[in-house]
């Protein structure tokens, strides 16, 4: 069962994040510029490692977030982190060679928001959920705020859809391919959890293990 929560993204570190201890670790799975890190690290104490390539990937990666202004990203995340970085390590590095570097159930939060992908959001799941403590926060980016099954605009796997987006100066803007929504679903059901969600477009979705 989904929970719809009346609040953001932002809101949910406040209420949700920044309940762990300072002698606690999270992982964010996707960084790009570090903008979600740098609220994590504002309103916690824990030590937080920054997982992402910074660089730009192939066609398998259909995303607005995939171009090739990637040192400019990195960049962007140093600043970012700036004055948090005796408890904030980038690593760069893709989700299978980053999962390698934490044992099993050793992590208080983990927050995947890398490739949107219907089959990369599945493996991010596998890869992460079994490092994550008892009690512990399972989270990820990008849950739509839209009936996913209700209509038929799916690619040809019948579980990612193309995303675009309105701007303010009227423009449409292509946001690439997600499939967060089935992923997260079949999950859930799977291991019977109910799953909150923030209210927002790309909103976030999280349970406690």
């Amino acid at each position: 069962m989904k929970i719809i929560q009346e609040y953001n993204r932002s809101e949910f570190v406040k209420q949700q994040i920044s309940k762990l201890n300072s002698n606690q670790i999270g992982v964010e799975i996707g960084t790009f510029k570090g903008d979600f890190s740098k609220e994590i690290l504002e309103n916690t104490s824990l030590k937080l490692y920054m997982v992402d390539v910074w660089r730009s990937l192939g066609d398998e990666y259909e995303d607005a977030s995939n171009h090739e202004y990637h040192q400019t990203a990195y960049a962007d995340t140093m600043n970012n982190i700036k004055g948090y970085e005796d408890r904030a390590v980038m690593i760069r590095s893709n989700s299978k060679q980053a999962v390698e570097l934490f044992n099993d159930e050793s992590l208080d939060f983990v927050f995947i928001d890398a490739n949107h992908a219907y089959n990369f959001v599945k493996e991010d799941i596998k890869l992460w959920y079994p490092k994550v403590k008892k009690g512990g926060i399972f989270a990820g980016h990008d849950y739509m705020d839209l009936d996913w099954y209700r209509d038929s605009h799916f690619l040809p796997n019948g579980k990612d859809k193309h995303i675009y987006t309105n701007t303010f100066d009227g423009r449409l803007l292509y946001n690439g391919i997600f499939g967060v929504n089935p992923a997260v679903d079949e999950f859930c059901k799977e291991m019977n959890y109910d799953f909150n969600i923030t209210k927002e477009w790309f909103g976030t979705w999280w349970l406690i293990k």
